[in-house]
C-alpha cells in the first residue's frame, strides 16, 4: 500500500515469467521485486510501450515501482520488470616485442595502462580501469576486466604508451593471443562488441610495439612554385591524419603556430597521410622538388592525400609536407555514393555550380590492389551555372568479391584537378577463376591473364595433342586474390596443338592454344 508502506500481498513469478496480484482494493499501490542471485535490474521506461518496458525505478525505495493507483474493477497487467546477468569484457595488454601482432611466450604485460569502455551506439565512455596484475594468476601482467556491464553494444579504447604504438590486429588465428586495435571507432579502438547477458568476452587484448612519428610541415605557396621558398609563411590549425591501408585512422594531429605537425604512434606497416585544408585553400603542384622542401599532397589515395609510405619501427620521417594555395574551386561536391545491385556496381555523384569544369574521370581499387586505376570518364554538364548536377556512371567489371573503392576526379578545362571522397562497396560474391590466352595461335610468347578470386595454389602443365605432358610449371605457385598476367614461352615447343592445363584449390581449368612456326 503506497499510502502506508504497508505490504498487502506476496507472489512468485511462474515458469513463464508472470506474477499476479489479485482481489485489490482500490487504492495506491506499488510493487517491490526481490532478485534472484546473479541478476539485476535492466534500465526502466525506456521507449514508448508501457506494455513492454521494465518498471522498476526505484521510485519508493530499492527495488521498487512508481506509485500507480487502482479504481474499482480496474486490471492494470503493465508492471514489468526486466533482468539481466552481469556481462564481462576483458583481456590483456603486452608489450610486442618482436613485432608481429601476437602475445608470445616470451613477451610481457603492460600495467598500469587505462582502458575504456565505451557505449557504441552514444560515444559516452561508460566506465573506466587501470591494467593490473591478474589476481588469479599473481605473474600475469596487463591484465584488465569490466566486470557486471549491461547487456548492449559497446567498443574498448586503450591509453597509449607515450613511446609506443598499437601493433596490427587479427594476427595469427588465436584470438586469445592476438591485438584487437583496428582503430574502427577512433585511434586505439577496437571493433564494436555486442554483449548479450551473461557473456563473457574476456580475450580483447592490446599489442603494442616501438613507435616511430611522421611530420612535418604545412605553408603557403606564395608564388605557386611547389616549392618551400624563404619568407613564404606557415599555415597553423590544419588537422592531419594517418591512415593504414584499410582506411583506418591510426594517429591524428594539427599544425601549430610554426606550421609544424607530428603524427605519432605510428607502428611498423604502410601509411598515407592526409591534410584537411581550411576553406577556400587548395593544395599545390606536387613533388616539384626534393623531398624536404617540396609539397607531397598528390591525391594518391583521394584528395588531400600522400602516396603510401613505408614504416618501419622507430623510424622518424619529418618530410612529409602541404603547400596550400588560394583557391575557388571548379566546382563543389555535394554526394558521392554507390551500391552493388548483384551484378554490378552503380555510382552517382551530385555536383553544385561548376565553374571551368571540363570532365571527370572513374578511379577504382579493389582490396587486393595497391593504387587507384581508372575505369571511365563522364563529361562535365554543358550548363554548369545550374545550381544542381546528377551524374552517374556503372562499372560493370566487377569479378571479385571484398571491398572496392571508388573516387571521382574532377578535372578543370586549365588541367587543375579535385577529387571527391573515397567510398567503399563490399562486394559478397562466390570466388572466381578466370583466365585467358592470347594471341591464338601464338609462334613466341603466350600470353595468360588470369583472375584469382580466392586464395589458391596453381599447378600449371601444358599437355601436347597426345596427352604427353611437355611442360611442368612454368609458372604457377601461390596466389592471393587479384588479377595476374603471366608469360609461356612457346618457342620450345614444335608446331601443333597443345592444352594449357591450370589447377587450382577448387578446380581444373584448360585452355587450348596452337603453336606456329
Amino acid at each position: 500500500d503506497a499510502n502506508t508502506n504497508t505490504l498487502v500481498k506476496t507472489t512468485t513469478t511462474d515458469i513463464n515469467g508472470n506474477y499476479l496480484f489479485d482481489k485489490l482494493l482500490p487504492g495506491d499501490y506499488y510493487a517491490r521485486f526481490d532478485l534472484p542471485t546473479g541478476y539485476n535490474f535492466t534500465t526502466p521506461n525506456v521507449g514508448n510501450n508501457d506494455t513492454k518496458d521494465s518498471d522498476v525505478d526505484n521510485s519508493n525505495g530499492p527495488r521498487t515501482t512508481a506509485t500507480t493507483n487502482l479504481s474499482l474493477g480496474e486490471n492494470d497487467r503493465t508492471w514489468d520488470v526486466g533482468l539481466y546477468r552481469c556481462s564481462m569484457i576483458g583481456g590483456r595488454v603486452f608489450f610486442d616485442d618482436d613485432k608481429d601482432g601476437i602475445f608470445d611466450p616470451n613477451e610481457n604485460g603492460i600495467n598500469g595502462l587505462k582502458v575504456y569502455l565505451v557505449d557504441a551506439n552514444t560515444g559516452v565512455v561508460v566506465t573506466s580501469l587501470f591494467t593490473a596484475v591478474n589476481p588469479a594468476t599473481p605473474s600475469d601482467d596487463g591484465y584488465y576486466k569490466f566486470a557486471c556491464i549491461k547487456p548492449g553494444m559497446y567498443y574498448v579504447q586503450f591509453e597509449r604508451p607515450g613511446f609506443l604504438a598499437a601493433s596490427e590486429p587479427f594476427k595469427g588465428g588465436n584470438a586469445d593471443k592476438d591485438s584487437d586495435i583496428g582503430h574502427e571507432n577512433g585511434v586505439n579502438t577496437t571493433r564494436k562488441i555486442t554483449l548479450l547477458s551473461g557473456d563473457m568476452i574476456l580475450n580483447i587484448g592490446a599489442g603494442f610495439q616501438i613507435k616511430a612519428t611522421m611530420g612535418d610541415f604545412v605553408w603557403l605557396d606564395a608564388n605557386f612554385n611547389g616549392i618551400q621558398d624563404g619568407g613564404e609563411q606557415p599555415v597553423s590549425g590544419v588537422k592531419v591524419n594517418a591512415y593504414n591501408m584499410s582506411g583506418s585512422m591510426v594517429s591524428e594531429s594539427t599544425t601549430g603556430y610554426d606550421g609544424h605537425y607530428m603524427l605519432d604512434g605510428i607502428a611498423q606497416g604502410d601509411y598515407y597521410v592526409k591534410f584537411i585544408p581550411p576553406a577556400n585553400f587548395d593544395f599545390t603542384a606536387a613533388h616539384k622538388g626534393t623531398d624536404p622542401v617540396d609539397n607531397d599532397v598528390d591525391g594518391t589515395n583521394g584528395y588531400g592525400t600522400t602516396r603510401v609510405y613505408r614504416i618501419n619501427a622507430g623510424d622518424a620521417l619529418p618530410t612529409i609536407d602541404a603547400g596550400l594555395v588560394n583557391s575557388v574551386l571548379a566546382i563543389e561536391w555535394l554526394n558521392f555514393t554507390g551500391t552493388y545491385n548483384g551484378s554490378f556496381t552503380e555510382l552517382n555523384w551530385e555536383t553544385g555550380v561548376e565553374l571551368n569544369n571540363d570532365h571527370f574521370e572513374i578511379e577504382r581499387r579493389h582490396e587486393s590492389e595497391k593504387g587507384f586505376q581508372v575505369i571511365g570518364k563522364e563529361m562535365a554538364s554543358a550548363n554548369g551555372a545550374n545550381s544542381q548536377h546528377l551524374y552517374n556512371h556503372d562499372d560493370l567489371d566487377v569479378n571479385l568479391g571484398g571491398i572496392y573503392y571508388y573516387r571521382i576526379k574532377q578535372l578543370d578545362k586549365d588541367g587543375q584537378y579535385t577529387y571527391s571522397k573515397v567510398i567503399s562497396i563490399k562486394v559478397n560474391r562466390k570466388p572466381v577463376f578466370n583466365v585467358s590466352i592470347y594471341p591464338n595461335p601464338v609462334d613466341d610468347l603466350l600470353k595468360v591473364e588470369i583472375t584469382v578470386g580466392e586464395e589458391t595454389e596453381l599447378e600449371v602443365r601444358v599437355f601436347d595433342k597426345s596427352g604427353k605432358n611437355v611442360l611442368t610449371n612454368p609458372f604457377g605457385g601461390f596466389k592471393k586474390v587479384g588479377k595476374y598476367s603471366e608469360l609461356l614461352n612457346t618457342s620450345i615447343l614444335a608446331a601443333g596443338q597443345y592444352n594449357l592445363q591450370i589447377v587450382t584449390n577448387s578446380g581444373i581449368v584448360n585452355k587450348q592454344f596452337t603453336v606456329l612456326r
